[in-house]
């Protein structure tokens, strides 16, 4: 890239006609242009840390000259220092309101001297002047080391995703170029294909964009990219990529190897994240362990009267809470990061067009909203299908429930809080420390248990029913690829080729194929049928195996050479998938087994220990002339503390599993009111 000035004028380079800006753009550019004359005095002597920046927001994907970016967090660094520095300046005014007179501090008001008030104001202007500046200059300073630490974050951010889907990205182009497709029209295909393949697309889009927009040869593009790219591995795979293409090696065969070496460095890095997990999980045991072997003994010193209830207090509901909440902020590190939305959108030469119809909005008309009052017909189409919305509602309220299981919070939440309200009000619970401990069990099942139940066990149902029904749609899906690869192999469409794939199987894939070839028959495009199927799911996995049949399937119908490809690939994400289910649960089940020792550690101690402390002749004398302690905790607040230490065990374990299983904490949701109902069960039992 050059990074010689810019031949534009001063003005021009601040301008971007025909752009609808917001207020903040505006005040932006303002500032930039305001500030660009101290930008030209400060960094006329500093290429080499203009060239840096200039290369730092190529990286980081942020098209703007870095005169303007420059200037501008020059401008705001200078203008918020100084507006802070003016702020703490006259904060300091009321201490010029007395003088020092004979060693002693006098009020102005006494001075009867014109000269003493002139001294007090120019003192104060100075200060207010020098606390100004200086606000500004440590304000500049602050802005360019923001200019510089704002590209870095968002270079590391992009690094990390083009890392990440770097092997999906290379599997679609070997699959494409298994089928036949050039070199150039993959990298095309590739580019238009930033819903599926994130930051990988907009780096090829680049390479599209110097072709096109700069003319520039195939080589020559390549090589642009690769020494701007954020990514190393990206860097290393375009060069070699290059490297093939001058000395006339063949395409296809550089991509099986750089695929069979992608899945292999995927293979290991989910090995490493599976052992590092186990490793994580050993240390997550011993960190568990230590708060109920805390909580037992402050018990038991408790109970003799050797310590007050504020230890135990702090342990139940501080550390308890503190381990689990570290532990799942450990475990978040070990994960790597899921890219991609899940959605296909129709490419630019595709005759259809992908339209949003908002089937999960109960109070909207779809696509009809955006053609109402434009005719009287349009109105009443609107009208039509806003009303047949509502009443599909009406007559089954649950079913948006379904498709957005977060809308059925908005019913238990109310519901949770009228209930809360009206155990108040009937006597049955009351916010107070003294309640809550003379009426543990009760008002832990009126106050939490109930609450937190109404609230999302109808949220876990629906989530859970959700991510059943997508998750459906992978069963066999490798098994449907390689019968689709026979059947297209022997010179029957694809599209005869999934109705014979759909015939005697009754996996929800089966139906999705048989669907694609009656919506064929009414004329849709393959393409659009695709599309359509993948939306309904949006599942990241399959989004890409989707875009590499419809891509294969736009250039030419026997596409059986891709089939097979995306079908090894498809077979290798299963392995993967397995092995990482069967290590997860083996984790998830040591977390399970380290509440259930938790709760019965705490069983133990309650029935023979404290109980029998508590209860036996002399343990007040006991405790106080030997242990030199207090009054003795009661065994009824002891056992409180006891039971809800383990209702915030059990739900913030639930979490730390789901979290395990799947990268997210709401799977764990289930877990939680599991735990918390294995506890609340316990407590009544013993």
């Amino acid at each position: 890239m050059s990074f010689s000035p810019p031949t534009q004028s001063t003005d021009d380079a601040f301008e971007y006609p025909g752009v609808d800006r917001s207020a903040t753009d505006r005040i932006y550019q303002t500032v930039a242009k305001l500030f660009y004359p101290f930008y030209t005095l400060i960094f006329s002597n500093r290429q080499e840390f203009v060239k840096d920046v200039e290369q730092s927001l190529i990286k980081s994907n942020r098209p703007e000259p870095v005169e303007v970016y420059l200037s501008a967090y020059l401008g705001l660094g200078v203008l918020s220092g100084g507006i802070c520095g003016l702020l703490y300046s006259l904060l300091l005014v009321p201490q010029y309101t007395t003088i020092l007179q004979a060693g002693q501090y006098v009020p102005l008001v006494s001075l009867s001297e014109v000269s003493g008030l002139l001294r007090i104001l120019f003192e104060t202007a100075v200060v207010v002047g020098l606390l100004s500046v200086g606000g500004m200059i440590v304000g500049g300073i602050a802005g360019i080391g923001t200019a510089t630490l704002v590209p870095r974050q968002q270079i590391k951010k992009r690094q990390t995703e083009i890392d990440i889907l770097l092997p999906d990205a290379v599997a679609f182009m070997y699959c494409l170029s298994a089928g036949g497709m050039s070199r150039v029209d993959i990298i095309r295909v590739l580019a238009t294909s930033e819903e599926t393949y994130g930051e990988v697309s907009v780096e090829f889009q680049r390479l599209v964009h110097y072709m096109d927009t700069f003319s520039e040869d195939f080589h020559t593009a390549i090589s642009e990219v690769a020494e701007t790219t954020p990514s190393n591995r990206l860097r290393e795979f375009l060069n070699d990529t290059l490297s093939v293409i001058t000395s006339g090696g063949r395409m296809d065969s550089f991509l099986e190897s750089q695929f069979e070496t992608y899945m292999a460095t995927v293979e290991q890095t989910q090995q490493t994240e599976l052992d590092r997990l186990e490793l994580v999980n050993e240390i997550y045991i011993t960190l568990t362990l230590l708060p109920v072997m805390g909580l037992v003994l402050v018990a038991f010193a408790a109970a003799l009267g050797v310590v007050g209830l504020g230890p135990l207090l702090f342990i139940a509901y501080a550390v308890v809470p503190a381990t689990q909440i570290v532990a799942l902020i450990v475990i978040s590190t070990v994960f790597q990061p899921s890219y991609g939305s899940g959605t296909l959108t129709p490419d630019d030469s595709d005759t259809f067009r992908s339209v949003d119809d908002e089937t999960h909005r109960v109070l909207s008309a779809g696509i009809a909203e955006q053609f109402k009052n434009q005719s009287r017909m349009f109105t009443q189409i609107y009208v039509s299908e806003l009303r047949s919305r509502l009443l599909s509602f009406l007559a089954d309220p649950f079913v948006y429930a379904r498709r957005q299981p977060k809308y059925i919070l908005t019913v238990t939440v109310p519901v949770a809080v009228i209930f809360v309200i009206l155990a108040v009000l009937t006597g049955n619970l009351a916010f107070s420390l003294t309640y809550v401990l003379d009426n543990g069990f009760t008002a832990t099942l009126v106050g939490l248990y109930i609450p937190v139940v109404v609230i999302f066990a109808p949220y876990v149902y629906f989530y859970e029913s959700e991510i059943y029904r997508k998750g459906r749609i992978t069963d066999g899906f490798t098994n449907a690829l390689n019968k689709l690869a026979n059947t297209n192999e022997q010179g029957i469409s694809l599209r005869k080729s999934m109705l014979i794939t759909a015939e005697g199987n009754t996996s929800k894939l089966a139906d999705e194929f048989e669907t694609m070839y009656k919506k064929q028959e009414f004329g849709i495009p393959l393409g659009q049928a695709i599309v359509e199927t993948n939306n309904r799911y949006q599942i990241p996995r399959l989004a890409r195996l989707f875009r590499i049949i419809k891509s294969a399937q736009d250039i030419s119908n026997n596409i059986n050479e891709v089939l097979k490809t995306a079908s090894s690939l498809s077979e290798t994400q299963d392995t993967l998938v397995a092995e990482r289910k069967a290590r997860t649960r083996q984790q998830v089940s040591i977390i399970i087994l380290i509440f259930f020792i938790f709760i019965a550690s705490l069983v133990l101690m309650q029935g023979f220990i404290i109980d029998g402390v508590a209860g036996g002749e002399g343990a007040t004398e006991a405790g106080l002339g030997v242990l030199g302690g207090g009054e003795p905790v009661d065994s009824e607040w002891i056992t409180v503390l006891f039971y809800h230490g383990a209702l915030l065990q059990g739900g913030l374990s639930g979490l730390v599993c789901g979290y395990v299983r799947s990268g997210s904490v709401v799977p764990g949701i289930k877990y939680s009111l599991a735990l918390m109902t294995v506890a609340m069960g316990v407590w009544v039992v013993f």
